[in-house]
């Protein structure tokens, strides 16, 4: 099963929303989604199942609706039973407990797990905390950059930005706090409560 995991918004909605104003998917977020809508047109995943609750707001889409809405625009010819969607989770160390939720009734299944690069490396160690077990870790960049020269030039500068530099040592600062808080609870509580 390939596991796609959003990461966040471009911007999160306002108090009092302008006329016009709209929810856009993180940079971050679209290039997974253009990820895995690839793999499955390529025949290299046969479905996907995108995780991301309402973490705008319960009056905004889920990031899992959003990345699918996305994925049906940019690749039409994906069959909408090749996409389903767990749109209750706020963090990562939800998104796996809510995927293990979702299929404890089937049989045990190596999970392909896709998200963005500097994202994948706590999200390989929370899943087999949750009891999911991580057949392979797939980094968003990796696979767009096969697509065509323009994508690999895109990525390049990508990798190289002020951004993900940000990103990947908040990350690794996460990865390190899972020493003393092995299910990532203390995560959890900080953005439920900067969420409010």
């Amino acid at each position: 099963m390939l596991v796609v995991l959003g990461k966040n918004w471009r911007g999160y909605p306002p108090r009092n929303k302008p006329p016009g104003w709209r929810l856009h998917l993180s940079l971050e977020s679209k290039m997974t989604a253009l990820a895995a809508g690839h793999l499955v047109r390529s025949g290299r995943a046969d479905a996907m199942l995108l995780s991301g609750g309402r973490t705008a707001g319960t009056d905004c889409p889920s990031e899992a609706e959003a990345m699918r809405a996305y994925i049906r625009k940019k690749f039409p010819d994906v069959p909408d039973q090749a996409i389903l969607l767990e749109e209750s989770s706020i963090d990562t160390a939800e998104n796996a407990e809510l995927i293990r939720t979702m299929t404890q009734d089937r049989a045990p299944q190596r999970i392909t797990l896709l998200t963005i690069g500097f994202h994948l490396p706590r999200s390989l160690a929370l899943f087999p905390i949750y009891g999911l077990p991580v057949e392979r870790g797939i980094a968003s960049e990796t696979i767009l950059a096969e697509r065509s020269p323009h994508h690999q030039r895109f990525i390049r500068t990508f990798l190289k930005s002020r951004r993900v530099k940000s990103e990947t040592m908040k990350e690794a600062l996460l990865r390190l706090l899972l020493l003393v808080d092995p299910r990532a609870k203390i995560p959890r509580l900080l953005t439920r409560w900067l969420r409010r």
